[in-house]
């Protein structure tokens, strides 16, 4: 649970789950509720898709000395 005053309009909720990929590579994806969104602006509409959002992190080696990482973060749009 959190709060967000910007992107996700207030309080939210999320859960991490961690993909299985293999090898040195790391992936987790965190799906997101808007609480704050689906009780004000969305008419109380629980399947309005502006009421969800996702937050994706990759991580692994792609040598001995080199590792890679990045980060996404889709909020859905008022």
């Amino acid at each position: 649970m959190g709060i967000d005053g910007r992107d996700r309009g207030g309080v939210f909720v999320e859960r991490e789950f961690e993909l299985p990929v293999g090898g040195t590579w790391q992936v987790t994806v965190a799906p997101q509720f808007y609480l704050s969104r689906w009780l004000g602006s969305s008419d109380s509409n629980l399947f309005d898709p502006a009421n969800f959002g996702v937050v994706a992190r990759v991580d692994g080696s792609l040598g001995p000395r080199t590792s890679a990482r990045g980060f996404v973060s889709l909020p859905a749009s008022i």
